[in-house]
């Protein structure tokens, strides 16, 4: 077993960087500027996700998957793959996982340890049961980092979601980078350097969540009749498990006062209202979710002013940091009202290197806390 702790991403489509070729191109440039070493590898995957119909392992927080692997001039291998239930903090993913080699793209459950099941699990039944639910098909980059006695996989994928009798297939563009060995720190530096070239936003969704929600919305209509027609935005809101606690006061009363709890709660949900923003297509519904993004913002400004006194010298800074920049959303939202835009500053903002920067800082001040909880 193995725990997998990597940094999710989504990158905006239709800007300056928007082909492959480029962003894999701009990476390489990137780390070669800063005299980072690396090794680049290009492959195909397709993975195959699994589970029985009545999602017996996905309530077991357990998620199935196979995977085959094609590089050029070699023969495909296959992996199976089960991860248990982890943490997803403001894009940051920690995840137990347990990885098997295989002869195909079908799994063999009596492969895992035994520790994996709950007691008394009938592991040949599970066996009989399980079916695919869908599957991934994408090209991946990836760049072996070294970096300050740290080893980090940054990964560059781009592909599509595939559901058997549904047409829509979402896209997959995104980057991802993953703690081989080493100081989780060398994540924050290279995903800075990233920031400062690519247009991105932190992945509160896996693909493996996208593709379950593709599955279920197959079914759905299946079972009605109808043709797929769900929005990607209603997709990231069926997703967003965490209640929505918009107001700051509201927030630190249900969470007891517990500071990082507080942050982390209004973070992902920030995140995940950013998501469907920049999802929506429709006018009028953007604005009101534009809306939502600010709202968490400014609860987010209200709690570090409500623990101003405890704060560090680097939370203050924070502080202050978040307050300019929620000025400078309220002019841009400003700005789009007054010219019925469509919101692509709006867009390029929340792509913006600040933000990011900022999002990452709070990540940082997150872990810093927890961290220093656990010590105590």
């Amino acid at each position: 077993m193995v725990t997998e702790i990597e940094l999710k991403y989504s990158l905006l489509e239709d800007h300056k960087l928007d082909t492959s070729e480029q962003i894999q191109a701009t990476i390489s440039q990137l780390l070669s500027k800063h005299n980072i070493e690396f090794v680049h590898h290009e492959k195909q995957l397709s993975n195959y996700y699994f589970d029985t119909a009545d999602f017996f392992l996905r309530k077991s927080r357990i998620a199935l998957r196979t995977r085959g692997t094609k590089i050029i001039g070699e023969s495909e291998c296959f992996e199976q793959t089960i991860k248990t239930s982890g943490t997803v903090i403001a894009g940051l993913h920690q995840r137990p996982e347990y990885n098997v080699d295989i002869n195909n793209d079908k799994p063999i459950l009596d492969l895992f340890p035994s520790s994996i099941w709950k007691p008394n699990t009938d592991i040949q039944q599970l066996q009989n049961k399980i079916i695919e639910l869908f599957s991934t098909h994408f090209t991946r980059h990836t760049w072996l980092v070294n970096i300050e006695k740290t080893q980090v996989e940054i990964a560059f994928d781009c592909g599509e979601i595939a559901c058997i009798r549904h047409t829509n297939k979402p896209r997959i563009y995104e980057v991802e980078l993953e703690l081989v060995s080493g100081d989780t720190q060398a994540l924050f530096i290279l995903t800075r350097l990233l920031f400062s070239q690519l247009a991105l936003r932190p992945g509160q969704l896996t693909k493996a969540a996208r593709g379950y929600a593709l599955y279920r919305e197959s079914s759905q209509c299946q079972a009605k009749g109808t043709e797929p027609g769900k929005s990607s935005s209603q997709l990231f809101a069926d997703n967003n498990t965490s209640s929505p606690k918009i107001n700051a006061s509201n927030c630190i009363e249900e969470l007891n006062g517990d500071f990082p709890k507080c942050i982390e709660t209004l973070l992902n949900n920030l995140q995940t209202s950013v998501d469907a923003y920049v999802e929506e297509k429709e006018l009028n519904a953007k604005v009101s979710k534009i809306s939502t993004v600010y709202r968490y913002l400014e609860s987010l400004e209200q709690v570090f002013a409500y623990f101003e006194e405890l704060s560090t010298l680097e939370e203050i800074a924070l502080h202050k940091d978040l307050i300019c920049f929620i000025h400078v959303l309220t002019a841009s939202i400003k700005s789009v009202q007054s010219d019925l835009g469509i919101g692509a500053k709006i867009i390029t903002l929340l792509h913006s290197e600040d933000f990011n920067n900022l999002q990452l800082r709070l990540l940082g001040i997150l872990l810093k806390r927890n961290n220093d909880d656990e010590k105590k």
